[in-house]
């Protein structure tokens, strides 16, 4: 199904604001169906204001966490009578969490959406470009960026995420905390949990910034139990019946409601609550044995089959379950209340009663024993079809077919990747086994991808020699041409066997991947023309990584990287003006996708900042060759060729500032980065013995720049370049005589009589 767009003020059409069929059902929680009891006491708690910026639903399943919240929802505009009055309006913001969402990019992917859909003031483009890149730095640049909007836009809104503790991983906590922290004044964040999330709440406790709702308080008190009773079954319940009820339910709302809907077809209730048990298994028994018999076989049947969804809609469910009158179904249990619980306004997706679900799923297992794995492949098929790569790929792994989960995997894990994704890549890593994951050069390339992205260096190789040992016959199915065109690409873009090796590989893997319509067409062409700026063959980079940039990538990274090293060889080979058009077309895109803060483009940084230096900017260079240095030094498992080139250029700009000190100590972290790779690159190298030659000469040298006229700086940059004097001035739209005249006053300002001394003396001094 595709996600739904708003229609009112266009801006949802925007692609960058698309949401997958499944993401709207995450963005409301609705009322359940039928009769609810409203907790006005527990409500007010919470009304007009939140009480502490912090709010934690706590209890096991059944115990009405959603519930309290779309009560708080719904009564934050109209609190009516129970509440004692008008309540002021605030936005309030729901997520309905799953397993799906246990991966950072995707978590905050759905809380963006949540937040931008109920605050329209929110820039939710900028902040979902944000996420859309490859590995975005949500810690350093996406969460700054929400806490900023909802400041300035939404600073009393009321953030609500429930099913909480779907999401185990760490990284999601300590993100969530931050944002805890950073939350204006008034805003709140609140919680629905069944188990209590790693976060300081004993620390929240003793500052007093957190209000804990816990099973104790959300428990039926008796007058709850007989109005829910009253409502649901129509039975008035005798003081020593309800009080039996409430002692055996110990008030939890999932299990009184559970009996409420029994009583309806009871004559006696005192007799049935004499019967009625108390303990989950019983209850789950007697859902079996009580209400699930009662049903139509055809229901059964497809209550049991559909039990292993999380979310259900109708053609989903008949595609799994073999049906072809699911919405139908579906419609009949919503009205006969039956633990169908709607997950969106237009009654699309469902979901069972956690209990419910969990009843039916032992149910399907004795009934039908062989069932649960080919009704998991149904899911898997039907989410493939309709575009929705994750779920197919969770479906097959839930249906143990190893083969179809790999041949999925293997077809898009470089989206996933490319996206950022890598926590949810481990996860199906994880799930299919080290021991099936090696058994497969498809999913070996994906894991050596995967843990060089994540700095395991060693076990990246290992899982590269695995796919070589493997092997496989013919194209890959996510493009690449060949086992050998696989582990070509990656030695080429990654250059950890230093740049001799980068370099054989990039050229086998352009030589394999020659379809301009396939992303490692760029990617191989970018490693190649890079490659060989590294090993300082300008003249051999330049035609390539054109190739690249012309290229019709769908990744906007790539294109980024093909020009900002085009740009870098093009300024080495005195082609400043091309240099400097190149680096601005890489700008622009990095600033079209909001990519300013991915590492992946530090490449694009570098170019900028050398070109500003050319122009003499060394302030501005400065401040964008530390941010990318940063980058380098806290993002791990990124190629290391470009954090060794910010750090030389940081640490020449430095020595013209004066700052010989902190240009030492750049140095020397340059020097210890090339040290480990087996073999240097001739540029790089020849930048850090530069470094080191000025650094050992007297500091005068720091000081004593001549100055010089623009149009002489404009002459002094091109000298480096083997181009004659001629083109020097038809680049300069000058005459030959001009160009001639500023040579020599240029060499008379340095004391110098020829241009190979003028280039090593303006180097010295840092005018180049």
């Amino acid at each position: 199904m595709p996600g739904s767009e708003r229609g009112d003020d266009g801006r949802d059409h925007h692609p960058a604001y698309r949401i997958e069929h499944h993401m709207e059902a995450k963005l409301r929680i609705a009322l359940p169906g039928g009769a609810s009891i409203n907790r006005p006491a527990l409500v007010r708690t919470l009304l007009p204001a939140p009480p502490a910026p912090f709010v934690l639903i706590s209890a096991p399943v059944g115990y009405g966490k959603s519930t309290l919240l779309a009560q708080w929802s719904a009564h934050q505009n109209n609190a009516g009578l129970e509440y004692a009055g008008p309540v002021p309006s605030r936005p309030f913001v729901a997520v309905s969490l799953d397993g799906s969402d246990n991966d950072p990019l995707a978590f905050w992917t759905a809380v963006v959406h949540a937040v931008t859909r109920t605050c329209p003031d929110v820039e939710g483009i900028r902040l979902i470009r944000m996420l859309r890149i490859p590995q975005p730095n949500i810690n350093n640049v996406v969460l700054p960026a929400l806490l900023e909007e909802i400041g300035a836009n939404c600073p009393h809104l009321v953030l609500a995420l429930d099913n909480y503790q779907a999401i185990t991983e760490p990284e999601c906590h300590e993100q969530l905390d931050y944002l805890r922290d950073q939350l204006p004044a008034r805003a709140c964040l609140v919680l629905a949990t069944r188990t209590d999330p790693p976060l300081p709440l004993a620390r929240l406790r003793a500052s007093g910034d957190i209000v804990e709702i816990r099973m104790g308080e959300l428990r039926f008190a008796p007058h709850e139990v007989a109005q829910a009773v009253r409502h649901v079954s129509g039975h008035q319940l005798s003081e020593s019946d309800l009080g039996e009820l409430a002692e055996t339910t110990e008030g939890w709302p999932a299990v009184v409601y559970l009996a409420a809907r029994l009583l309806r077809s009871q004559s006696d209730p005192g007799a049935f609550l004499k019967y009625f048990g108390g303990n989950n298994r019983y209850v789950a028994d007697y859902l079996e044995e009580e209400v699930l018999r009662h049903l139509p076989g055809e229901v059964r049947r497809f209550l049991a089959r559909t039990s292993i969804l999380n979310r259900l809609t109708a053609r989903l469910c008949d595609a799994v379950a073999g049906t072809a009158n699911s919405a139908d179904l579906l419609d009949s249990l919503e009205r006969s209340n039956l633990f169908l619980v709607p997950l969106d306004g237009a009654r699309t997706w469902y979901r069972y009663h956690h209990l419910f679900g969990q009843t039916l799923r032992e149910q399907l297992a004795r009934t039908e024993p062989g069932a649960t794995a080919t009704l998991h492949q149904n899911a898997s098929t039907w989410y493939e079809r309709v575009g929705d790569k994750r779920e197919a790929i969770e479906h097959a792994l839930a249906a143990d077919d190893a083969d179809r989960a790999i041949g999925l995997i293997a077809c898009h894990w470089a989206h996933y990747l490319y996206r950022g994704e890598l926590a949810t890549i481990r996860s199906w890593l994880s799930a299919l086994g080290e021991k099936r994951a090696s058994q497969s050069p498809l999913t070996a390339i994906c894991a050596a991808w995967l843990t060089a992205l994540s700095g395991e260096r060693l076990a990246s190789q290992r899982w590269l020699k695995t796919a070589e040992r493997l092997g496989h016959r013919g194209p890959l199915p996510d493009g690449m041409q060949s086992v050998r065109g696989a582990v070509a690409l990656y030695q080429g873009t990654f250059g950890f066997g230093g740049v001799t090796e980068m370099l054989a590989a990039a050229r086998i893997a352009t030589d394999l991947h020659t379809d301009p319509a396939s992303p490692w067409y760029a990617q191989a062409r970018v490693a190649l023309g890079y490659s060989h700026y590294l090993a300082g063959d300008l003249h051999a980079a330049v035609p390539v990584l054109e190739e690249a940039a012309q290229a019709a990538v769908p990744f906007p990274v790539l294109r980024i990287l093909a020009l900002s090293a085009l740009s870098l060889a093009a300024g080495d080979l005195g082609r400043v003006a091309q240099a400097a058009d190149l680096a601005k077309a890489a700008h622009e895109l990095v600033a079209t996708w909001d990519l300013a803060d991915s590492s992946e483009v530090t490449l694009a940084r570098i170019a900028c900042t050398a070109a500003l230096i050319r122009e003499g900017h060394l302030v501005r260079a400065r401040q964008e060759l530390e941010h990318a240095v940063r980058l380098g030094r806290t993002i791990i498992g990124l190629p290391p060729w470009p954090t060794i080139t910010a750090l030389a250029l940081l640490a020449r700009v430095m020595i013209t500032m004066g700052d010989r000190d902190d240009a030492r100590a750049l140095l020397n972290e340059a020097t210890g980065l090339l040290a480990v790779l087996p073999d240097g690159s001739e540029q790089v190298r020849a930048m850090l013995t530069e470094i080191e030659r000025r650094l050992s000469s007297p500091e005068r040298c720091a000081t004593i720049a001549p100055r010089l006229t623009d149009r002489e700086q404009a002459v002094l940059r091109l000298l480096p370049s083997s181009l004659p004097l001629r083109e020097v001035a038809a680049q300069l739209f000058v005459t030959v005589n001009t160009v001639k005249s500023h040579t020599r006053l240029i060499y008379r300002k340095l004391g110098v009589s020829s241009r190979t001394e003028a280039i090593r003396r303006a180097r010295e001094l840092g005018l180049l």
